[in-house]
């Protein structure tokens, strides 16, 4: 090969970097923004839990539509809200039940505190399950909820998320505490027990 040639092939694999390795940073910086958000969410509704006296919960939608885009939005209820986790149980066995006209509102609203707008999971980011320790579950479609509540107690659970690769993360929080830790790997809830 010439001299020519092989600055032609370095000038072609240069382009090449230039346009690819923005694009995988760019996803990394995305996860990497999204998951330091969720971390500190959860952390600014602990305290906006015990200071307002109010019950709040994280709603992550996993949709079953593999194509529709995951998010996560939160709602809030006045007081110390107890969790009816059969009834809880029983929605997601339903897949959602509709609300019939003469029932009441449901006690949880939206709420535009913390998050003005729902938090969409950039594709190919996605949730692949949330595992919540009172109801001894594991969701991998539908809605699933964290509770935070006044106490300054948060419910004891593992959230998973994926890249649609091999690439999995953990995020959970303390339930006494309300810190939110990011582990780069898969991890089920009972293995985080006690640590």
């Amino acid at each position: 090969m010439t001299l020519i040639e092989i600055m032609i092939v370095l000038v072609i694999m240069a382009a090449m970097a230039v346009l690819v390795v923005p694009r995988i940073n760019n996803r990394n910086n995305q996860f990497k923004q999204l998951t330091r958000r969720l971390v500190v969410m959860g952390k600014q509704l602990n305290s906006y839990s015990r200071i307002q006296q109010k019950t709040y919960r994280v709603v992550i939608n996993m949709p079953i539509d593999e194509d529709k885009v995951h998010s996560i939005s939160i709602e809030s209820a006045s007081g110390n809200v107890p969790i009816d986790y059969e009834q809880i149980k029983e929605t997601f066995e339903n897949n959602e039940k509709e609300r019939e006209e003469g029932d009441p509102p449901p006690t949880f609203q939206e709420d535009r505190t913390v998050l003005k707008s729902p938090i969409e999971l950039p594709p190919p980011l996605r949730f692949k399950d949330v595992e919540i320790g009172a109801l001894d579950e594991k969701f991998e479609e539908g809605k699933a909820y964290i509770h935070f509540f006044p106490q300054g107690m948060v419910e004891e659970v593992a959230v998973h998320l994926t890249d649609g690769n091999k690439r999995e993360w953990t995020i959970t929080y303390h339930p006494l505490t309300g810190k939110g830790y990011i582990i780069s790997s898969y991890v089920p809830l009972k293995d985080l027990r006690g640590k």
